[in-house]
């Protein structure tokens, strides 16, 4: 709204300023300030100063009132992560300084703009219906760690990560320093195989009743200090291996899950081995029972076993104590 009298109207001298109400709103910032048309003899000019988005950088000097006719030269500096990009208002200008003249209220407003690199990653799950991946992808600055977790449905299983991400844990983590396409594929849960333990052979080695049939079954992917070993002394803490096996799984009921490999070159079965809900290779190996020992092809724990042995051997756990 502008008020312009040429004469004395409403006992308003002609001398009241003629101004305009500016209303301003850009990002976060809202300014309302009236810009006067002239200034009266005497009468002191305001700058009003503002930043956005909030917190992106800081403007020197910070506003204030000036004599008319005063030249200010208003300086703005970007944050961390920032650059600046141009000022609106009473100036429009895109280099960080500007010099204005204090002919009448004025405004600037100091705009900046990000400079963090931001990436995208992209989830996808295989098959489909099969499973969670959390978080499920977004965009994130550069630089960022992202740990991806895979939660397999009720009828499957965790198989392995694939594109920017590889291994067979459910948990990996990758780096946003670049766009980001990760799969997590997981596989239907084979039908159960159920066993009886008839007997305990050593750390890594059992007998069971499968259907009436007695077969011997070796741990896949682990191995545990010698005690039956026709030619050689029983070795450092397999005692110990052998009476825990004993005690995990001794005259139970096992599942047994196969890998790639039907048997061993002795004719043993070659199986992964649950009782209840403990997975007995990979509770073996991170109790300092067992070591890591993987034979391709049969590798889908591998990764899962050689975590379990770094944790056993930083925490001086079983054989790591006390054997050379």
């Amino acid at each position: 709204m502008i008020y312009a009298n040429t004469r004395k109207q409403d006992g308003v001298s002609k001398k009241k300023l003629a101004g305009t109400i500016i209303g301003s709103v850009i990002g976060t910032v809202v300014i309302a300030i009236v810009i006067a048309a002239t200034v009266a003899p005497g009468q002191m000019c305001r700058l009003i100063v503002g930043v956005t988005p909030s917190g992106a950088g800081s403007v020197s000097p910070l506003g204030g009132q000036y004599e008319p006719g005063v030249q200010v030269t208003v300086t703005a500096s970007p944050s961390s992560g920032y650059s600046f990009d141009y000022w609106s208002g009473s100036a429009s200008r895109t280099a960080p300084t500007v010099t204005i003249t204090m002919d009448s209220d004025k405004i600037l407003i100091a705009h900046f703009k990000s400079t963090t690199q931001v990436y995208t990653l992209a989830i996808s799950i295989n098959p489909s219906d099969a499973g969670s991946v959390s978080p499920s992808g977004g965009e994130y600055d550069s630089g960022v760690q992202i740990t991806l977790t895979a939660t397999p449905s009720d009828d499957y299983t965790f198989d392995y990560w694939s594109g920017h991400a590889s291994g067979t844990l459910t948990a990996v983590t990758i780096t946003m320093d670049s766009d980001k396409d990760v799969t997590a594929y997981f596989q239907k849960k084979a039908p159960a195989v159920e066993a009886t333990v008839t007997r305990v052979v050593d750390g890594d080695t059992i007998v069971v009743s499968l259907e009436g049939i007695t077969y011997r079954v070796r741990y896949i992917g682990i191995d545990t200090p010698e005690t039956v070993h026709p030619s050689q002394p029983v070795e450092c803490f397999g005692r110990e291996a052998s009476d825990k096996n004993s005690e995990l799984v001794a005259g139970k009921t096992v599942r047994l899950e196969k890998d790639i490999s039907e048997t061993d070159k002795y004719g043993r079965l070659l199986r992964y081995v649950w009782v209840g809900d403990v997975f007995v290779n990979d509770y073996l190996v991170r109790q300092g029972y067992a070591y890591a020992s993987t034979y391709p092809p049969d590798v889908k724990y591998a990764e899962q076993f050689a975590q379990a042995q770094s944790e056993a051997e930083a925490n001086n756990r079983g054989l790591w104590a006390v054997c050379e």
